[in-house]
């Protein structure tokens, strides 16, 4: 019984953590925390209240409703900053009371857009594949076996036959 009102404390804890703030730039809002990914090209967008899940060094985890994934990493730069120091981002906690069907319902009856809280930008940098003295046919292979081998000798995969008779398995000769 201990155990689950301590797992219940835990759950509610968590759930009063979240916050919400306003992006005041536009800034890519990525995959992941080394910035290296942005599925969609999706920035933030400047007039949308955003619900901010952790922070972690200068980087805000943030919640996007209708993208894939919903959850992006940003730099906190993007959000506004306050002049006093409890509070450095601006931010307010969310109501996460009990919302009742009826509300939801009217709520619905409004047009709800779901990508109206991101910008999507089209490359424009594919033009330099687009070169049609590049073949598009090539393809290039890559063997891990010969060099895997040569330092795990005594490895299932790497072992040979102790009595071939000249003749080598097919799998010695045909690598995956």
């Amino acid at each position: 019984m201990n155990k689950l009102f301590l797992i219940f404390m835990i759950l509610m804890v968590s759930l009063a953590a979240r916050e919400e703030a306003f992006a005041t730039k536009e800034c890519p809002a990525f995959n992941n925390m080394k910035h290296s990914k942005n599925t969609h090209a999706v920035h933030l967008d400047t007039a949308q209240k955003y619900t901010i899940l952790k922070y972690h060094k200068g980087q805000a985890l943030i919640l996007i409703k209708g993208e894939q994934p919903a959850q992006r990493w940003v730099n906190d730069e993007c959000f506004s900053k306050s002049e006093n120091g409890s509070n450095p981002m601006n931010v307010k906690k969310s109501d996460s009371g009990i919302v009742s069907i009826e509300d939801e319902l009217s709520k619905s009856s409004v047009k709800t857009d779901l990508t109206r809280h991101t910008k999507k930008y089209k490359y424009n940098n594919t033009s330099k594949y687009d070169n049609p003295k590049l073949s598009q046919h090539n393809l290039l292979a890559l063997s891990w076996h010969n060099a895997f081998c040569e330092t795990h000798r005594y490895r299932k995969e790497c072992k040979r036959s102790l009595l071939p008779f000249g003749k080598g398995k097919y799998r010695e000769k045909h690598f995956v």
